[in-house]
Protein backbone atom coordinates (compact mmCIF):
# COMPACT_ATOMS: atom_id res chain seq x y z
CA UNK A 1 0.00 0.00 0.00
CA UNK A 2 1.20 3.69 -0.07
CA UNK A 3 -0.55 5.03 2.01
CA UNK A 4 0.25 4.13 5.40
CA UNK A 5 -1.00 7.07 7.13
CA UNK A 6 -4.45 8.93 6.53
CA UNK A 7 -4.93 12.32 5.96
CA UNK A 8 -8.21 14.20 6.12
CA UNK A 9 -9.11 16.65 3.50
CA UNK A 10 -8.77 19.71 6.21
CA UNK A 11 -4.91 17.86 7.02
CA UNK A 12 -3.94 18.33 2.84
CA UNK A 13 -5.85 22.03 3.23
CA UNK A 14 -4.11 22.85 6.12
CA UNK A 15 -0.17 21.94 4.60
CA UNK A 16 -1.18 23.36 1.06
CA UNK A 17 -1.05 27.11 2.94
CA UNK A 18 2.48 27.00 3.18
CA UNK A 19 2.54 26.15 -0.55
CA UNK A 20 1.58 28.84 -3.33
CA UNK A 21 0.08 26.42 -5.96
CA UNK A 22 -3.97 26.82 -5.40
CA UNK A 23 -6.57 25.74 -3.05
CA UNK A 24 -7.46 21.64 -2.46
CA UNK A 25 -9.88 20.55 -4.29
CA UNK A 26 -9.54 16.59 -3.79
CA UNK A 27 -7.01 13.97 -3.12
CA UNK A 28 -6.49 10.57 -3.63
CA UNK A 29 -4.00 7.86 -2.27
CA UNK A 30 -1.55 6.34 -5.24
CA UNK A 31 -1.48 2.32 -5.22
CA UNK A 32 2.07 1.10 -5.89
CA UNK A 33 4.78 2.50 -2.97
CA UNK A 34 5.99 0.64 -0.11
CA UNK A 35 7.65 2.69 2.49
CA UNK A 36 6.44 6.29 2.58
CA UNK A 37 2.62 7.15 2.31
CA UNK A 38 2.14 8.57 -1.44
CA UNK A 39 -0.97 10.65 -2.59
CA UNK A 40 -2.33 12.61 -5.53
CA UNK A 41 -3.25 16.00 -4.02
CA UNK A 42 -5.62 18.28 -7.06
CA UNK A 43 -5.37 21.80 -6.76
CA UNK A 44 -7.06 24.92 -8.87
CA UNK A 45 -3.78 24.79 -10.11
CA UNK A 46 -3.50 21.11 -11.04
CA UNK A 47 -2.10 17.60 -9.37
CA UNK A 48 0.85 17.21 -7.30
CA UNK A 49 2.36 14.36 -5.64
CA UNK A 50 2.00 14.74 -1.49
CA UNK A 51 4.73 12.34 0.36
CA UNK A 52 5.13 11.71 3.78
CA UNK A 53 7.68 10.26 4.98
CA UNK A 54 7.14 7.66 7.49
CA UNK A 55 10.60 7.11 8.74
CA UNK A 56 13.30 9.23 7.15
CA UNK A 57 15.59 11.98 9.13
CA UNK A 58 15.94 15.14 7.58
CA UNK A 59 19.24 14.64 5.59
CA UNK A 60 17.77 11.20 3.99
CA UNK A 61 15.52 14.03 3.03
CA UNK A 62 17.62 16.85 1.95
CA UNK A 63 19.61 14.33 -0.67
CA UNK A 64 16.54 13.28 -2.18
CA UNK A 65 15.39 16.95 -3.10
CA UNK A 66 18.79 17.42 -4.10
CA UNK A 67 19.47 14.88 -6.10
CA UNK A 68 15.92 15.66 -8.33
CA UNK A 69 16.86 19.15 -8.72
CA UNK A 70 20.28 18.15 -9.64
CA UNK A 71 18.63 15.60 -11.91
CA UNK A 72 15.87 17.98 -13.27
CA UNK A 73 18.47 20.95 -14.32
CA UNK A 74 19.57 18.25 -16.56
CA UNK A 75 16.05 17.45 -18.45
CA UNK A 76 16.00 13.46 -16.90
CA UNK A 77 12.24 12.80 -16.90
CA UNK A 78 12.05 12.83 -12.58
CA UNK A 79 9.41 14.56 -10.18
CA UNK A 80 10.28 18.41 -9.13
CA UNK A 81 9.89 19.32 -5.94
CA UNK A 82 7.99 22.10 -4.90
CA UNK A 83 9.24 25.17 -2.79
CA UNK A 84 7.22 26.15 -0.05
CA UNK A 85 6.64 29.97 0.60
CA UNK A 86 9.24 29.61 3.03
CA UNK A 87 11.71 29.13 0.87
CA UNK A 88 11.85 25.63 1.45
CA UNK A 89 11.05 22.04 0.36
CA UNK A 90 9.79 20.40 2.93
CA UNK A 91 8.21 20.64 6.10
CA UNK A 92 6.93 18.79 9.59
CA UNK A 93 3.30 17.14 10.36
CA UNK A 94 2.72 15.19 13.92
CA UNK A 95 6.81 15.09 13.80
CA UNK A 96 7.48 13.63 10.05
CA UNK A 97 8.36 15.27 7.23
CA UNK A 98 6.35 15.94 4.45
CA UNK A 99 7.27 17.26 0.49
CA UNK A 100 5.34 18.01 -2.53
CA UNK A 101 6.84 16.84 -6.08
CA UNK A 102 5.60 17.45 -9.69
CA UNK A 103 3.23 15.32 -11.20
CA UNK A 104 3.97 13.40 -14.01
CA UNK A 105 2.28 12.10 -17.18
CA UNK A 106 2.04 8.76 -18.39
CA UNK A 107 0.65 5.53 -17.06
CA UNK A 108 2.46 1.90 -15.10
CA UNK A 109 2.80 -1.02 -17.52
CA UNK A 110 4.75 -3.84 -15.75
CA UNK A 111 5.22 -5.86 -19.47
CA UNK A 112 7.95 -7.61 -19.24
CA UNK A 113 9.76 -6.28 -22.46
CA UNK A 114 9.58 -2.76 -21.04
CA UNK A 115 13.38 -2.70 -19.46
CA UNK A 116 14.21 -2.11 -23.16
CA UNK A 117 12.94 0.89 -22.10
CA UNK A 118 14.23 1.46 -18.96
CA UNK A 119 17.77 0.18 -19.34
CA UNK A 120 18.65 3.20 -21.34
CA UNK A 121 16.82 5.57 -19.09
CA UNK A 122 19.23 4.13 -16.01
CA UNK A 123 22.23 4.57 -18.42
CA UNK A 124 21.69 7.96 -18.71
CA UNK A 125 21.12 8.38 -15.00
CA UNK A 126 24.50 6.63 -14.23
CA UNK A 127 25.89 9.11 -17.01
CA UNK A 128 25.19 12.12 -15.50
CA UNK A 129 25.30 11.13 -12.04
CA UNK A 130 28.96 9.21 -12.49
CA UNK A 131 31.29 10.63 -9.29
CA UNK A 132 28.88 12.86 -8.43
CA UNK A 133 29.02 12.44 -4.80
CA UNK A 134 25.97 14.85 -3.80
CA UNK A 135 25.66 16.84 -0.90
CA UNK A 136 23.68 14.85 2.01
CA UNK A 137 25.20 11.12 0.43
CA UNK A 138 26.22 10.10 3.71
CA UNK A 139 22.53 10.02 4.97
CA UNK A 140 21.82 7.63 2.68
CA UNK A 141 22.10 3.54 2.92
CA UNK A 142 25.37 2.41 1.57
CA UNK A 143 24.69 -1.31 0.23
CA UNK A 144 27.62 -3.58 0.12
CA UNK A 145 28.76 -6.74 2.24
CA UNK A 146 28.53 -4.99 5.61
CA UNK A 147 25.13 -3.59 5.63
CA UNK A 148 23.78 -6.96 4.47
CA UNK A 149 25.28 -8.46 7.17
CA UNK A 150 24.01 -6.26 9.50
CA UNK A 151 20.28 -6.64 7.99
CA UNK A 152 20.81 -9.88 8.47
CA UNK A 153 21.70 -10.25 11.89
CA UNK A 154 19.29 -7.79 12.72
CA UNK A 155 16.64 -9.58 11.59
CA UNK A 156 17.31 -12.80 12.61
CA UNK A 157 17.42 -11.51 16.07
CA UNK A 158 13.42 -11.22 15.45
CA UNK A 159 12.77 -14.58 14.26
CA UNK A 160 10.79 -16.85 16.94
CA UNK A 161 12.62 -19.94 16.34
CA UNK A 162 16.05 -19.04 16.96
CA UNK A 163 17.71 -22.85 15.48
CA UNK A 164 16.70 -21.95 12.26
CA UNK A 165 17.70 -18.31 12.26
CA UNK A 166 21.06 -19.57 13.17
CA UNK A 167 21.22 -21.67 10.11
CA UNK A 168 19.52 -19.23 7.52
CA UNK A 169 22.71 -16.30 8.81
CA UNK A 170 25.15 -19.11 8.68
CA UNK A 171 24.44 -19.94 5.46
CA UNK A 172 23.86 -16.24 4.33
CA UNK A 173 27.68 -15.46 5.99
CA UNK A 174 29.14 -17.77 4.13
CA UNK A 175 28.00 -16.70 0.96
CA UNK A 176 28.86 -13.20 1.54
CA UNK A 177 32.33 -13.80 2.40
CA UNK A 178 32.34 -15.44 -1.29
CA UNK A 179 31.01 -11.34 -2.65
CA UNK A 180 34.44 -10.30 -4.87
CA UNK A 181 33.15 -6.42 -5.52
CA UNK A 182 36.66 -3.66 -5.84
CA UNK A 183 35.44 -0.47 -4.06
CA UNK A 184 36.86 1.09 -6.95
CA UNK A 185 34.33 0.23 -9.93
CA UNK A 186 32.62 3.61 -11.21
CA UNK A 187 30.20 5.03 -9.00
CA UNK A 188 27.60 7.43 -9.02
CA UNK A 189 23.92 8.28 -7.54
CA UNK A 190 21.70 5.02 -8.38
CA UNK A 191 18.22 4.79 -8.19
CA UNK A 192 18.22 1.01 -6.24
CA UNK A 193 15.04 0.43 -6.69
CA UNK A 194 14.20 -0.69 -10.32
CA UNK A 195 11.37 -2.41 -10.13
CA UNK A 196 8.71 -2.13 -12.77
CA UNK A 197 6.50 -0.26 -10.64
CA UNK A 198 8.67 3.23 -10.40
CA UNK A 199 8.44 3.70 -14.12
CA UNK A 200 5.80 5.91 -16.15
CA UNK A 201 5.09 4.94 -19.87
CA UNK A 202 3.28 7.75 -22.74
CA UNK A 203 3.85 7.65 -26.52
CA UNK A 204 6.16 4.21 -26.20
CA UNK A 205 8.62 5.99 -24.40
CA UNK A 206 9.62 6.23 -20.67
CA UNK A 207 7.49 10.01 -19.17
CA UNK A 208 9.42 9.81 -15.41
CA UNK A 209 11.26 7.64 -13.73
CA UNK A 210 9.91 7.95 -10.07
CA UNK A 211 10.88 6.92 -6.29
CA UNK A 212 14.22 7.97 -5.44
CA UNK A 213 13.96 6.94 -1.66
CA UNK A 214 16.27 4.19 -1.91
CA UNK A 215 18.76 6.08 -3.96
CA UNK A 216 22.30 6.59 -3.00
CA UNK A 217 25.66 6.80 -4.27
CA UNK A 218 27.22 3.85 -4.56
CA UNK A 219 28.51 1.40 -7.77
CA UNK A 220 26.63 1.89 -11.25
CA UNK A 221 26.18 -1.24 -11.88
CA UNK A 222 24.17 -2.04 -8.50
CA UNK A 223 21.01 -0.53 -10.85
CA UNK A 224 22.31 -2.92 -13.71
CA UNK A 225 22.28 -5.81 -11.49
CA UNK A 226 18.91 -4.78 -9.79
CA UNK A 227 17.15 -4.86 -13.20
CA UNK A 228 18.54 -8.55 -14.19
CA UNK A 229 16.86 -9.56 -10.49
CA UNK A 230 13.69 -7.60 -11.13
CA UNK A 231 13.27 -7.91 -14.94
CA UNK A 232 14.82 -11.28 -16.42
CA UNK A 233 14.57 -13.31 -12.95
CA UNK A 234 10.50 -14.67 -12.15
CA UNK A 235 10.35 -15.07 -8.91
CA UNK A 236 9.62 -18.54 -9.11
CA UNK A 237 11.68 -19.19 -11.96
CA UNK A 238 14.92 -19.36 -13.46
CA UNK A 239 17.11 -16.54 -14.77
CA UNK A 240 16.03 -15.86 -18.09
CA UNK A 241 19.47 -15.34 -19.73
CA UNK A 242 18.83 -14.07 -23.24
CA UNK A 243 16.47 -11.46 -21.48
CA UNK A 244 19.59 -10.34 -19.14
CA UNK A 245 21.61 -10.46 -22.18
CA UNK A 246 19.50 -7.90 -23.96
CA UNK A 247 19.11 -5.36 -21.27
CA UNK A 248 22.53 -4.86 -20.96
CA UNK A 249 23.49 -4.61 -24.42
CA UNK A 250 20.84 -2.28 -24.54
CA UNK A 251 21.96 -0.05 -21.21
CA UNK A 252 25.61 -0.30 -23.32
CA UNK A 253 23.91 1.84 -26.02
CA UNK A 254 23.82 4.52 -23.69
CA UNK A 255 26.76 3.96 -21.32
CA UNK A 256 29.49 1.48 -22.17
CA UNK A 257 30.81 -0.68 -18.87
CA UNK A 258 34.34 -0.62 -17.93
CA UNK A 259 36.16 -4.57 -18.16
CA UNK A 260 35.88 -4.64 -14.57
CA UNK A 261 32.10 -3.68 -14.35
CA UNK A 262 31.62 -6.72 -16.44
CA UNK A 263 33.42 -9.03 -14.36
CA UNK A 264 32.42 -8.59 -11.00
CA UNK A 265 28.77 -7.44 -11.98
CA UNK A 266 28.04 -11.48 -11.22
CA UNK A 267 29.38 -10.25 -7.74
CA UNK A 268 27.03 -7.40 -7.92
CA UNK A 269 23.77 -9.62 -8.61
CA UNK A 270 24.62 -12.05 -5.81
CA UNK A 271 24.80 -9.44 -3.45
CA UNK A 272 21.50 -7.79 -4.80
CA UNK A 273 19.69 -11.02 -4.07
CA UNK A 274 21.35 -11.54 -0.70
CA UNK A 275 20.13 -8.05 0.73
CA UNK A 276 16.88 -9.11 -0.43
CA UNK A 277 17.14 -11.90 1.80
CA UNK A 278 18.79 -9.88 4.70
CA UNK A 279 15.75 -7.68 5.00
CA UNK A 280 13.37 -10.89 5.19
CA UNK A 281 15.76 -13.41 6.93
CA UNK A 282 12.46 -15.03 8.33
CA UNK A 283 10.29 -14.48 6.26
CA UNK A 284 8.31 -16.94 4.53
CA UNK A 285 9.62 -16.53 0.80
CA UNK A 286 13.25 -17.88 2.31
CA UNK A 287 13.43 -20.65 0.43
CA UNK A 288 12.61 -19.79 -3.02
CA UNK A 289 15.22 -16.46 -2.40
CA UNK A 290 17.82 -19.09 -1.51
CA UNK A 291 17.27 -21.43 -4.35
CA UNK A 292 17.78 -18.14 -6.56
CA UNK A 293 21.10 -17.79 -5.37
CA UNK A 294 22.26 -21.56 -5.49
CA UNK A 295 21.30 -21.66 -8.56
CA UNK A 296 23.41 -18.30 -9.43
CA UNK A 297 26.30 -20.02 -7.85
CA UNK A 298 25.77 -23.30 -10.22
CA UNK A 299 25.42 -21.05 -13.03
CA UNK A 300 28.72 -19.20 -11.95
CA UNK A 301 30.83 -16.42 -12.96
CA UNK A 302 32.56 -18.12 -16.19
CA UNK A 303 29.54 -19.46 -17.39
CA UNK A 304 27.24 -15.87 -16.36
CA UNK A 305 29.77 -13.94 -17.97
CA UNK A 306 30.00 -15.36 -21.49
CA UNK A 307 26.51 -15.89 -21.21
CA UNK A 308 25.47 -11.87 -20.77
CA UNK A 309 28.72 -10.64 -22.47
CA UNK A 310 29.41 -13.31 -24.96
Amino acid sequence: MAVKTSFSADELRSILLGYDIGDYVSSQGFDRGNDQTNIRINTSNGAYAFRYYEKRPADYVRFEIGLLHFLGSKSYPCPAPIERKDGSYFGLHNGKIYALFSFLDGKHDDHPTNYRLVAPALARLHNLTHGQKLEFSDARTHYGVDYARSSAEANAKDMTDQTEAQKRLTWFKAELETIDIPDNLPKGVCHCDTNPSNFLYKDGQISAVLDFDQSTYTWLIYDLAQMIYWWTWPNEGQLQVEEAKDLVSRYETVRKLSKDEKQHLFDVLKLVHLQGIGWGLGEGSFPNDKRKVVELIELGLDTFYKSVFG
